[in-house]
């Protein structure tokens, strides 16, 4: 069985893989119902410190900020397309 963080990476990395243009932008809410979790706030902070550890890494940043659920942008140049 898999955790709930590596469901979450894998479910950004599908939405990585399925857009068509070289920006992205998601909410934790977004993320959260992509991956078949409830949209509660427990879980949405769960999502939103998955992406936290992406931003720390560099691989995300923050497009607009919101206490439980940002709106992140992921930009093409910072994985290779």
């Amino acid at each position: 069985m898999q955790s709930i963080e590596d469901l979450i990476y894998r479910t950004i990395l599908e939405m990585i893989a399925s857009t068509r243009g070289s920006c992205m932008t998601f909410t934790c809410k977004k993320v959260a119902r992509r991956a078949g979790l409830d949209a509660k706030p427990i879980t949405l902070t769960v999502v939103k410190y998955v992406i936290d550890s992406l931003l720390e890494k560099g691989m995300v940043e923050y497009w607009r900020r919101a206490y439980i659920c940002p709106l992140v942008a992921i930009y093409g140049h910072k994985f290779g397309t």
